[in-house]
């Protein structure tokens, strides 16, 4: 099997090229918005074959040594070394220090539509020779993304097989780092302009400005406010969209004024929306705001953890598997808010709240295994028929030789006490039956 992988990789290498039978793709659309009626709010992933995912990955190990020296060090997206925490730490301290220093600025987020599917291949291939890659690796690359073809698969059917003739193809390895290398020319425009005195950036002092970030195709410029510079840069993004293919969405492009100074309406002009003062957006996955409201960041953490935990809430979950779920979940999704902005204790008291409830069933700290055990009876007491049922277990059986026992008369509920016995021990099942009373002498009424 080596061997045979060996020689196919070698043959496609020497070729820079592959067969037309290895460079199809199958396209499955991906929701990443509600309203799911919209085409736009689906995101395709293509499924390549694993010889051309080797091929191409092999491309981007010797492309992901090059590219640290050779894109510029505000594209952090793909890019060894570099960090999507750079972007939000940017926009953090330009909100913190431009109301001490009097600059008015604006923050302007840049929102390409369909940013990998627009890639024009001419483009791609110009970008490519002038940064510096080698015919032969350009010619490699061009057997990957030229000459494809897909079809996509929806609701259980396929729909024809059409060429691909642009973009770069999501879930490709290569194409990440195509399309960092496909924005540098745009970073190079911005650049220029700021070397030139046509766009002003923010001033942190010292010598040291910042115009934009930009992460993948999340591009966010601070811009001194001025209306001449604001139509400077919306040529600049004319250009880039004329020779690249790229698009500019602008009903999800945003303003945000930073400074103290009460910024023109530009919302008619532009098209854009327009952040005021305490309207939140998100920007990289993390909610902001002018001044950054702390509160409604808590709130909008505590939203999304409730919403990835209600998908497990009635599922019939052992004990580690709680304890994996509220590692996963109620850790890392703070931590990534964390990472730009502080959290008060009292906001953490409210997370820590939110991982008892989803271990315990409340927040009561003095009996959670009780809770735990009122819980999991209620579930159960509910399905089964308890008057015959526990007739038939002997009071000396544990949970877990209960469970296999009602077996043959309720599949989820035996599972159900096999799965509490990995964290209540060797208790015997007339003990966990008597815990019910227990519960509801610590808690009368009690209902999950």
């Amino acid at each position: 099997m080596r061997d045979d992988c060996f020689r196919m990789v070698w043959k496609v290498w020497k070729s820079r090229r592959l067969l037309s039978k290895d460079n199809r793709g199958i396209i499955k659309l991906i929701p990443k918005a509600d309203d799911l009626f919209l085409l736009k709010n689906w995101r395709p992933i293509t499924l390549l074959t694993t010889t051309y995912k080797i091929v191409a990955k092999i491309i981007a190990w010797r492309l992901r040594d090059m590219l640290p020296g050779i894109i510029d060090r505000q594209q952090t997206g793909f890019i060894a070394g570099r960090s999507i925490v750079e972007n939000i730490l940017s926009l953090r301290m330009s909100q913190e220090w431009m109301p001490v220093t009097g600059q008015d600025v604006m923050f302007i987020k840049l929102d390409f539509q369909k940013a990998y599917d627009r890639v024009s291949h001419t483009y791609l291939w110009e970008t490519l020779t002038a940064i510096g890659i080698s015919q032969n690796n350009i010619r490699r690359i061009q057997g990957l993304v030229q000459g494809g073809a897909a079809q996509v698969h929806v609701n259980g059917r396929f729909t024809r097989r059409f060429e691909v003739t642009r973009g770069v193809r999501q879930g490709c390895p290569l194409a990440p780092l195509l399309f960092a290398i496909a924005t540098q020319p745009l970073m190079r425009l911005l650049r220029e302009e700021e070397a030139n005195g046509r766009l002003r950036g923010v001033n942190y002092g010292g010598g040291t400005t910042l115009l934009h970030q930009i992460y993948a195709d999340d591009t966010g410029v601070n811009l001194t406010m001025d209306e001449a510079q604001f139509d400077r840069l919306k040529h600049i993004i004319q250009v880039y969209e004329s020779i690249s293919g790229a698009k500019l969405n602008v009903s999800k492009s945003l303003i945000m004024p930073i400074g103290p100074s009460i910024p023109p309406d530009w919302t008619n002009e532009t098209g854009c929306d327009i952040a005021g003062p305490g309207r939140g957006f998100i920007y990289l996955g993390v909610r902001t705001s002018n001044p950054v409201d702390e509160q409604q960041i808590v709130i909008s953490i505590k939203q999304k953890i409730l919403k990835r935990l209600s998908h497990w809430s009635n599922r019939f979950l052992s004990w580690p598997a709680h304890i994996t779920l509220l590692k996963q979940v109620l850790a890392a999704t703070p931590l990534y808010q964390m990472l730009s902005v502080g959290i008060e204790a009292e906001g953490i008291d409210g997370l820590e709240t939110l991982c008892r409830q989803f271990l315990w069933g409340w927040a009561d700290q003095e009996h959670p295994k009780a809770s735990m055990i009122a819980r999991d009876w209620n579930k159960i007491r509910k399905k089964l028929r308890w008057d015959d049922t526990c007739k038939e277990i002997p009071d000396q059986l544990t949970i877990e030789q209960a469970g296999y026992l009602i077996h043959w008369r309720d599949f989820e509920a035996s599972k159900r006490l096999q799965s509490i016995a990995s964290y209540l021990g060797r208790l015997t099942f007339t003990q966990y039956r008597m815990g019910w009373n227990y519960c509801q002498t610590i808690r009368p009424g009690w209902k999950r």
